[in-house]
């Protein structure tokens, strides 16, 4: 057995290291090797590389049973520029293998900036890997514009996209993304666009998904936004479905409130309207009215509406009278008659300590029925009443029929 070392440097230049070691045995023939290793450094470059050399004729310049292992990283860059090299390499004569990585970085640090990245697997004068990367920022002061791509090819996959992102102006945005792939997914030229626009209380989006034979999304939107109102329109169609428009609108003030949806595709649409509004002056009023509607060619409309008023009629020092009603209309298939008022009239009499309570319901317009409770809370007489109207109006005719229920305490 042998060893040898041997080390050369020069003062800021360049480090050499040479190593040798041969070992030799006549009974174990297959742990013969030799064993030369070298190293070189210096600023910008620094490689190491191993040769072994083995088995029973390790010395013999024909031999085949050998390992080659190269390993190099470059450093060349400078102030405006960083560029990089990282090498790999690996071979085996007697198995016939000859394996390579290699790994380029370059980025441009000034002006306008760019980066190169790229990877690359050889083995045995194949290529099973390689990727590459890239990037660069043609922006001006006030407005960004950026470019970049990737690259990828494997046995099992093969993926290019590309990707752009800018500025047309200060407020508005739109990026593009283009893909294609193969072998084990096929994609062709499948594009990816998205654009924002913002203008103070406007918003603006679009997206748009295609190939060049094939749209499969394309929807934009557009919105108002206030301090106390947002509105907005949409419209969306897909490979999937027929174009389909929307519209909502909110509002929202101290006294009034809003809501308004519409949706329609080809020829069916829906619409829903809520309103509230308040009234303080010159007597306390509240109204909620809900509409909704559903049309289709195909069938007669379907509607449905709720209105709801609650309101003050008397206020005294010694008479209170406040008065709610609901009204609620449809054409739905509902187990609930398809016109229902329902209003309710509370009264407060402190002249002839009472309470008076009268709701009346009305059904479809032809049945009628009233109820009044009424509590008389005197000292020496307190009373309850609770009498009832029923009124039917069917074929022009009206009958009514009349019950009193009272008792005292």
């Amino acid at each position: 057995m042998a060893q040898k070392i041997k080390r050369e440097s020069a003062p800021g230049e360049t480090y050499k290291l040479q190593a040798l070691q041969e070992f030799y045995c006549s009974e174990i023939t297959s742990y013969n090797h030799k064993l030369q290793v070298q190293h070189e450094e210096s600023e910008s470059r620094t490689q190491t590389q191993l040769q072994i050399n083995y088995g029973r004729h390790w010395d013999e310049i024909n031999n085949k049973k050998k390992i080659f292992i190269t390993q190099l990283f470059k450093n060349d860059s400078s102030s405006s520029l960083a560029n990089y090299l990282m090498e790999f390499t690996l071979q085996m004569p007697e198995r016939q293998a000859n394996y390579r990585t290699e790994l380029v970085h370059t980025c441009r640090m000034q002006g306008r900036r760019e980066s190169n990245t790229q990877v690359k697997v050889l083995y045995n004068d194949k290529t099973p890997f390689l990727a590459g990367l890239q990037w660069k920022d043609s922006s001006k002061p006030s407005l960004k514009k950026w470019e970049g791509s990737l690259n990828l090819d494997t046995p099992w996959l093969y993926l290019q996209t590309s990707h752009k992102l800018n500025q047309p102006h200060s407020r508005a945005y739109q990026s593009t993304v283009e893909i294609t792939a193969a072998k084990a997914i096929s994609v062709k030229k499948l594009v990816l666009y998205t654009y924002y626009k913002d203008k103070g209380n406007k918003k603006e989006g679009r997206i748009h998904v295609h190939t060049p034979t094939t749209t499969y999304l394309k929807a934009s939107a557009v919105g108002h936004v206030g301090e106390n109102f947002f509105r907005s329109h949409s419209e969306v169609v897909s490979r999937w479905n027929l174009p389909i428009k929307n519209a909502l609108s909110v509002e929202s003030k101290e006294k009034v409130k809003s809501l308004y949806f519409w949706i329609k595709q080809q020829k069916k649409e829906f619409n829903f309207t809520a309103n509230y509004a308040s009234r303080e002056q010159p007597k306390k009023k509240r109204n909620l009215s809900v509409l909704a509607s559903w049309m289709d060619h195909k069938a007669p409309p379907l509607l449905a509406q709720l209105n709801v008023q609650i309101e003050e009629l008397k206020r005294e020092k010694l008479l209170f009278q406040n008065r709610a009603s609901l009204n609620f209309r449809h054409s739905l298939k509902l187990p609930v008659p398809r016109n229902l008022l329902l209003q309710e009239t509370f009264t407060v009499d402190k002249r002839k300590q009472r309470y008076v309570l009268e709701v009346k319901a009305l059904v479809n317009e032809e049945d009628e029925t009233v109820h009044t409770l009424t509590l008389g809370y005197q000292p020496e007489a307190p009373y309850v009443t609770c009498p009832s109207v029923l009124s039917i109006t069917s074929s022009g005719s009206r009958s009514a029929k009349r019950k009193l229920l009272s008792f005292s305490c």
